[in-house]
């Protein structure tokens, strides 16, 4: 295999994860997403609390004591036994409903797996209960990761629903890029190159192994999000990028930090955004596919129902792909575009490549 996942599952994508972890949460079934690190497991899940207005609990096992979970003993001499007191942070009934996430499942202490066998099934902890309008949900990096992470026991595994998920370009464009406002230069790199969103997803095995072994930084979803911070606060002009070239690779790594700084030669080409919309005949149509996709990343931020018309007399001439694209991203950014009769007419022709 060529990126580091298993064979033996079906992977989904974040949203598509939602989705089913959604259901889950409402019929009170315990789950476990798998993924590589910064596939954005533990931010979709919290997206998803803020959908359904749900409280997120959001506890590390990897930094747990078994007693964390079971609580301590206390002794009552009246009666001459013992009794389980549970922390406080427990979710009570007095609590609105919420997910209880346990994240970095599996690289918790062999006592706290344990301690938790109950409470993935049972929903119980001693004579502690869940409350019924709470649900329990858990994630962790894969075992093929190289991140530490080891078997978990048969027993415990078939107490979970498993939901597997790797990064989809799209996806990550319209549900995560577009609504945290990327700068349009990352967004479009990435458009160009997908390749390069997920070193997990996008790298021969023996490269990644490589990368994992000799540098610290590589790049995931996860620190896209930074570089892109890194490009809105620094610009990206060739001399912006080079005076924050260090804080770029200290995010993705050389080789991403590299091919991504290679690609300001393209972005510089595009014209004035506001003026290309004003005056949308006055412009010529770049050749060059990573230009139009920066184009594209960066005219899509502008697009509202009062311009759209005028936007799709100059968009109508990239390729079907990245036309599609522009729309999406900027139909997630700003619904309203939808009120534009000219959106209408465009959505009714190219349905089949809109969402």
């Amino acid at each position: 295999m060529s990126e580091t996942q298993l064979d033996n599952c079906i992977y989904v994508n974040p949203t598509e994860m939602k989705k089913y972890a959604a259901w889950c949460i409402r019929k009170k079934k315990t789950f476990w997403i798998h993924g590589s690190p910064g596939v954005a497991k533990s931010y979709s899940l919290n997206m998803l609390c803020r959908e359904l207005d749900l409280q997120f609990k959001d506890d590390r096992l990897s930094q747990l004591e078994s007693v964390d979970l079971r609580g301590l003993l206390d002794l009552d001499r009246d009666k001459g036994v013992s009794r389980w007191l549970p922390p406080e942070s427990l979710p009570s009934n007095d609590d609105p409903p919420g997910l209880w996430f346990l994240d970095e499942y599996p690289d918790a202490d062999e006592s706290v797996l344990k301690a938790s066998y109950q409470l993935v099934l049972d929903r119980a902890l001693g004579d502690y209960k869940v409350p019924d309008h709470w649900a329990i949900g858990a994630a962790g990096n894969l075992i093929t990761d190289m991140t530490g992470v080891g078997r978990t026991p048969a027993a415990l595994n078939n107490r979970f629903c498993h939901l597997y998920v790797k990064p989809d370009i799209d996806d990550w464009m319209i549900n995560a890029a577009v609504p945290q406002n990327f700068h349009p230069m990352v967004i479009g790199f990435l458009r160009w190159k997908p390749s390069w969103l997920h070193a997990y997803h996008g790298m021969p095995r023996n490269e990644l192994v490589q990368l994992i072994r000799n540098s610290d930084a590589f790049h995931t979803c996860r620190t896209w999000e930074q570089v892109s911070d890194v490009v809105h606060d620094f610009g990206s002009e060739e001399d912006d990028l080079n005076k924050a070239f260090p804080l770029i690779t200290g995010y993705v790594g050389l080789a991403a930090g590299t091919e991504f700084k290679g690609y300001v030669q393209y972005y510089s080409q595009l014209p004035d955004i506001d003026n290309l919309i004003e005056n949308p005949t006055a412009h010529r149509m770049p050749t060059e596919i990573p230009v139009q996709w920066a184009l594209a990343s960066a005219v899509s931020l502008k697009i509202t129902a009062e311009n759209f018309e005028n936007v799709m007399k100059f968009a109508k001439k990239l390729p079907d792909e990245i036309q599609a694209g522009m729309i999406s991203a900027a139909y997630r950014r700003n619904p309203s575009i939808a009120d534009s009769e000219a959106f209408a007419k465009w959505s009714v022709a190219n349905a089949q490549n809109l969402f």
